[in-house]
């Protein structure tokens, strides 16, 4: 987050191959505000959650991450509602899923197509509404053995690269609950992912990351791939 500054900047110089002391930095802490954060599915109303990201409107490429309060009676709490504190000041607001099941989404108050800047001084008291677009999405299955004994590979970890975008952001996919310690782990996992070519990128402690490309079909991506017959690989192309 930004809650914390420098007064003035710091200029430092590093010698290389030696330790380089740079004595005590101090930071000043600013003042924060509270700004309560509704996020929503699109189609159905109900509370969703997302990353709340303040953005500087001037550059884009500025990204804090508020400090997000516990609510109060969190067995009550309501998903999709939250109250955040950030420094005063004048941002964009955009709420992103990491696993990609949602569209990114920017505050937009009147529904314009453009971003609002809101200036959040203290005192804040706009509720800031946002409604997150559902993505079609598909599961995928892996199972994971040990090339050499066939034993299951618990705790792996999967990062869904786009095959056609390399600046896309990855899509670290939602994961059904799993039994590590059950005796029936046979090392499958299901993961659901947004339709599309992905790169990828399977790994897991004490082993080599393997990566693949392939593609997630979903419903609505099914009828261009002509009759049943020729859609059937499709579904299940590995490329």
């Amino acid at each position: 987050d930004n809650s914390l500054s420098l007064s003035e900047p710091l200029i430092i110089e590093v010698v290389t191959d030696q330790l380089n002391d740079l004595g005590t930095i101090s930071l000043i802490a600013k003042q924060l505000v509270d700004v309560n954060v509704n996020l929503t599915d699109e189609d159905s109303g109900e509370g969703v959650w997302a990353d709340i990201i303040f953005v500087d409107p001037n550059d884009q490429g500025l990204e804090f991450w508020p400090i997000i309060l516990p609510s109060l009676e969190s067995d009550q709490s309501e998903e999709g509602s939250y109250t955040v504190q950030i420094p005063a000041g004048t941002y964009l607001i955009k709420a992103e899923r990491f696993d990609g099941l949602y569209q990114t989404a920017f505050y937009d108050s009147n529904n314009s197509g453009e971003a609002n800047e809101i200036e959040i001084t203290q005192g804040f008291t706009d509720s800031i509404d946002i409604a997150l677009a559902s993505k079609p999405t598909a599961n995928v299955t892996f199972q994971l053995t040990d090339s050499n004994t066939s034993q299951a590979i618990k705790y792996a970890w999967f990062d869904f690269l786009d095959a056609e975008d390399e600046f896309a952001p990855i899509v670290f996919p939602q994961l059904d609950m799993i039994d590590f310690e059950s005796d029936d782990f046979n090392g499958t996992y299901t993961l659901k992912v947004p339709g599309g070519i992905y790169k990828v990128a399977v790994g897991a402690h004490a082993y080599q990351d393997v990566m693949m490309t392939m593609r997630a079909m979903t419903w609505n991506l099914w009828w261009r791939f002509g009759p049943w017959e020729q859609r059937q690989h499709a579904i299940v192309e590995t490329i």
